[in-house]
């Protein structure tokens, strides 16, 4: 079991509170991390906690929405032309590190990645700067590598879904 909590407001800036029975509910953690994870962020002043009907929340203060700015993940640009070049994030994040690994996927697959093979992703544009921030953010740096191929395998399929997920346009096809 892991001792990293991820609150729902450090990798959205859309959600700002949420429940702890949720956040327990959602990840493997102990509750006595929880606690001390909890405790430590309250005594720095980036979260409150307050008990509504019955229930305990977490919300996010002034101080903490400053904090985690620092830690968005901006969006992958898309160029006028793609230049046909695949940018591939593959990685091998440790059992030991379940819970960053699972937080890793989760948000490349936001950022429009397509999974081809268990751990390993593809993109269509330059995207390195996204994901060295993110494997930093989650402290799995040392586990994810990217590079950037002209060519995969079967690469008709990829253009088809990044066509119908609006990433390529049938104009970044032609030559």
């Amino acid at each position: 079991m892991s001792n990293f909590i991820t609150l729902p407001f450090f990798s959205s800036n859309s959600l700002y509170k949420v429940s702890s029975n949720k956040i327990l509910n959602d990840q493997e953690i102990r509750r006595i991390d929880f606690s001390k994870q909890i405790y430590e962020l309250k005594r720095h002043g980036y979260i409150n906690t307050f008990v509504k009907a019955k229930e305990k929340y977490i919300e996010i203060t002034p101080k903490g929405k400053t904090k985690i700015s620092k830690y968005c993940i901006s969006p992958i640009e898309h160029p006028k032309h793609w230049d046909k070049k695949w940018r591939v994030a593959f990685f091998d994040i440790p059992e030991e590190h379940k819970t960053e690994r699972d937080i890793f996927r989760k948000r490349i697959l936001k950022l429009g990645f397509v999974q081809i093979q268990k751990s390993v992703y593809v993109h269509p544009f330059e995207c390195a700067f996204q994901i060295k921030t993110l494997s930093q953010i989650l402290n799995v740096a040392d586990y994810v590598k990217i590079m950037i191929s002209e060519i995969i395998q079967g690469e008709e399929d990829l253009i088809a879904v990044f066509v119908d997920k609006n990433i390529l346009s049938k104009s970044d096809l032609n030559v």
